[in-house]
C-alpha cells in the first residue's frame, strides 16, 4: 500500500528524532563530567572514558606504591581524615572538614591492595587484615612510610594509653601549628564545624601546612589514632562527672534525637564522645546479675568467639588473648538487653578470671599474696617511669592465667592501699615504694602462712595458650 507524501514526511521526522537519542541503557556518572561545549557523548565515547579513568586509578596506585620507600612528606602524609570505630560502641568520629581533593587518589575504586604491603603492615599492626579496604588504603599511603622510619630508629609502634611524654609532644605539635598558621585555638583545629565563619580558612590552613603530619611528628602511633586522641584531649566540652540534671536532660534529648550525638552535643555543651559513653552506662538494671543475664552474656561472647575460632581435635579453639581482646561490647550489650556495655565488660572479666584459673580464688588469701608479690617484682624489673609503658599483656604471661584487666585492677588496689599520697607520686616512685617497703612485708606474711621457698613462689602460675570455645 502506497503512503501519502504527508505520512512519509512524518515518518522521516520521527526516525530522525529517534536517531539523535544516545544509547543510555547504562548511565555512568562519567557521562556528566564533560564541559559545556561538548555534546552528549555516544555510548562508545562514554565507555572509552570509563576505561581511561580506571587505568588512571591503577596508574595512580602503582605510582603511589613505587614512591613509598622514599616518599616526601607531602606524598606520605597528605590525606583525608578517616573514621575510627570503637569496640565499646562509641561514635564513629568523622572529620568531614578534611574530605577535600588534597591528596592523590591511590585507587579507592580498587577492592584489594598488593598483598606485599598488607604483609608489611602486619609487622606493625597485627590486626590489619580485619580492617576495611578504605582503612588499608590510608594505612599504606599515610602511615607505612612513617612506620618504616620508626623501624629504622628501632622504635616500636605504640597502642593503648598515652604516656605523659606523648601527650606533652602532642601539645607541643599543636601549639607550633597554631603559631605557624595564626589560628588562635586548638579546638578550631579539631572541630572546625563549630566555627562556621572561620571554617573554610581553618581547613585551608590545615591542608596547606599538612596538619596531620605536623600533629603526629615524633609520636609513634598511626596518625589517625593521634588525631582522634587530639579530638578528645583538646575538646573544651569534656567536663568531669555528669550531674543528675545533666543525666535527666541527656535521657530527654536522646528520646527526641536518638543517637544524633553531634546534635545533643550542641544542645548540652558536652562532647559527643562523653555523651554517648555516659548514655551507654544508663542501663536498666543495677546490682547483682541474674542467672538469665549471665547466661545471655556468656552466649553472646561465645557467638563472637565461634566466628574467630580455629578447628581443633576436640572442637573450635581460640587463643587466650581472644577471650578478652577486641570484644564487640556494643553488640554484646545489645544481646544481653538489660546491661550497659561497660557492665558487660566488667562482668565478663570477673567470670573470665574464674574460668582461666579453673575456679581458683586468685584474688583472695594466699593466692592473692603470691599474685601481689609477682606483680610488684615484675613491674620493678621493667624499670619504666610511665604507667602507659607497661605491657600488661606480657605481664599476664609472667603472673599466670589472669587478664590484663585483672592485673591493672590489682595494681590500683596495691597503690591505693599501701602507698601514702600516691596521687602525688610518679609511677616510678610508686613502684620503688612498693618494692622497697611493701614487698618484704608481703613475702614475710606469705612465708608465715605457708612455708615455701622463694623459688616455689616464682614458679606459681602457668599460662594456658588456647581454650576450647565450648568450655569458656
Amino acid at each position: 500500500m502506497l503512503e501519502s507524501p504527508k505520512k512519509k514526511k512524518k515518518k522521516k521526522d520521527r526516525d530522525r528524532e529517534i536517531g539523535t537519542i544516545p544509547q543510555m541503557s547504562i548511565v555512568s556518572p562519567l557521562l556528566f563530567e564533560n564541559t559545556i561545549e561538548d555534546s552528549v557523548p555516544s555510548n562508545d565515547v562514554a565507555l572509552e572514558k570509563r576505561k581511561q579513568k580506571k587505568k588512571k586509578h591503577k596508574r595512580d596506585l602503582s605510582e603511589a606504591m613505587e614512591v613509598l620507600p622514599e616518599a616526601s612528606e607531602a606524598e606520605a602524609t597528605e590525606g583525608k581524615i578517616g573514621t575510627l570505630s570503637k569496640s565499646c560502641g562509641t561514635e564513629n568520629l568523622v572529620c568531614k572538614e578534611e574530605l577535600h581533593d588534597c591528596t592523590l587518589d591511590i585507587g579507592s575504586g580498587l577492592q584489594e591492595l598488593d598483598s606485599m604491603y598488607i604483609e608489611e603492615l602486619k609487622e606493625f599492626i597485627p590486626s590489619v587484615a580485619q580492617k576495611s579496604t578504605d582503612e588499608l588504603h590510608k594505612l599504606v599511603k599515610y602511615d607505612l612510610p612513617r612506620f618504616r622510619e620508626f623501624k629504622k630508629e628501632g622504635v616500636c609502634i605504640k597502642h593503648g594509653k598515652y604516656s605523659k611524654e606523648e601527650l606533652r609532644r602532642l601539645e607541643e605539635n599543636v601549639a607550633d601549628f597554631l603559631v605557624l598558621t595564626g589560628i588562635d585555638s586548638s579546638a578550631k583545629l579539631f572541630f572546625p564545624s563549630r566555627f562556621p565563619e572561620e571554617r573554610a580558612h581553618i581547613v585551608k590552613m590545615k591542608n596547606i601546612h599538612k596538619f596531620h603530619l605536623r600533629m603526629s611528628a615524633g609520636i609513634c602511633r598511626p596518625w589517625h589514632d593521634i588525631y582522634h586522641k587530639g579530638r578528645r584531649y583538646f575538646d573544651p566540652n569534656n567536663r568531669g562527672r555528669f550531674t543528675d540534671d545533666e543525666i535527666h536532660s541527656l535521657q530527654k534529648l536522646h528520646t527526641l534525637y536518638g543517637n544524633n550525638w553531634m546534635k545533643i552535643s550542641e544542645l548540652t555543651g558536652r562532647s559527643s564522645h562523653s555523651l554517648e559513653k555516659r548514655f551507654s552506662q544508663l542501663s536498666q538494671n543495677k546490682g547483682p546479675w541474674t542467672q538469665t543475664e549471665q547466661e545471655d552474656l556468656e552466649r553472646a561472647i561465645k557467638d563472637h568467639l565461634l566466628r574467630l575460632a580455629e578447628p581443633g581435635s576436640q572442637g573450635p579453639m581460640v587463643n587466650w588473648d581472644q577471650l578478652y581482646n577486641n570484644l564487640p561490647w556494643a553488640e554484646v550489650a545489645k544481646k544481653v538487653g538489660t546491661r550497659s556495655w561497660d557492665q558487660c565488660r566488667v562482668k565478663w572479666m570477673a567470670l573470665l578470671k574464674k574460668k582461666m584459673t579453673s575456679g581458683t580464688q586468685v584474688g583472695r588469701g594466699e593466692k592473692s599474696l603470691e599474685t601481689n608479690i609477682k606483680l610488684i617484682k615484675a613491674l620493678y624489673a621493667m624499670e619504666i617511669e610511665d604507667v602507659a609503658d607497661v605491657n600488661w599483656e606480657d605481664l599476664t604471661q609472667n603472673i599466670g592465667d589472669v587478664t590484663p584487666y585483672y592485673l591493672q585492677t590489682k595494681f590500683y588496689r596495691l597503690k591505693a592501699t599501701w602507698v601514702p599520697r600516691w596521687q602525688n607520686k610518679s609511677f616510678g616512685d610508686i613502684i620503688d615504694f612498693l618494692y622497697e617497703n611493701i614487698l618484704p612485708q608481703l613475702e614475710q606474711k606469705l612465708h608465715s602462712n605457708h612455708d615455701r621457698s622463694a623459688e616455689e613462689i616464682e614458679n606459681i602460675g602457668t599460662s594456658q595458650e588456647s581454650f576450647l570455645v565450648f568450655h569458656v
